[in-house]
């Protein structure tokens, strides 16, 4: 579970807090959509959760791992079990895809023996193995968003953040995506994606928290969601 309790950050360069008392919590296998409008705090938040990002008032809890403004020290703790993918990525353009991912594994000095088998079931499960060789500079858009999804799961955490996946992405490729992270949550992890699509929350429904100005101000269940979506198309849903 991930429980955040009165959350909120102020970055030195702004006045204001981005995040503003948030407190909720997310079950293990949930799959969240974060959403609204631009600078409505979802990036701070993912960071947050992902121990990108230390924040300035509340604590968070990740799988039993406590972190707070005291407790810093435990912000490794949470990356091991967070996977990200945000903005401010930075890969290894003059490297193959196998080298990008097994980067991450290397870095937390993954056992030696295991570290290809991985790294290729990862590939294979972001539907890339057969890209495994090509270097990472000739790679599709779409094709980089799945390597950056497979070096978050790489080290096999339970919970998956990521951060405007879809974005400049044409329709049938941001749907396959959307697929891909939905195809993760079903295997048991818990995946919250931030996003501005409506089409995309439409197509495949969830639970959603909505954003604005730093708080989260709507929690629509995903049979709050199918309710919604019956009504639109004239039909009745129950799930």
């Amino acid at each position: 579970m991930i429980r955040l309790k009165n959350i909120s950050h102020m970055y030195e360069e702004f006045d204001g807090y981005v995040v503003k008392d948030i407190s909720c919590d997310i079950e293990q296998g949930e799959f969240v959509y974060l959403t609204g409008p631009a600078r409505s705090g979802k990036t701070t938040f993912l960071k947050i959760i992902s121990g990108q990002l230390q924040a300035s008032k509340g604590l968070l809890s990740v799988q039993s791992h406590y972190v707070s403004k005291k407790k810093k020290r435990k912000a490794y703790l949470l990356k091991r079990q967070v996977g990200a993918v945000l903005e401010d990525l930075e890969f290894l353009m003059d490297k193959t895809v196998y080298e990008n991912v097994a980067y991450v594994l290397e870095v937390i000095e993954y056992p030696a023996s295991d570290l290809e088998a991985r790294v290729l079931d990862t590939l294979a499960l972001v539907g890339l193995k057969y890209k495994a060789l090509d270097a990472f500079a000739n790679c599709s858009l779409e094709e980089r968003r799945r390597i950056a999804i497979a070096r978050a799961i790489v080290h096999e955490p339970s919970v998956l953040v990521v951060d405007e996946p879809t974005r400049d992405l044409d329709r049938k490729p941001a749907i396959d995506l959307l697929n891909l992270l939905h195809k993760l949550n079903k295997q048991g992890m818990t995946v919250i994606m931030a996003t501005r699509k409506e089409e995309l929350i439409e197509r495949m429904p969830a639970r959603m928290l909505e954003m604005k100005k730093g708080n989260v101000i709507r929690d629509r269940s995903k049979n709050h969601m199918l309710f919604i979506l019956s009504d639109k198309m004239g039909e009745y849903y129950i799930s």
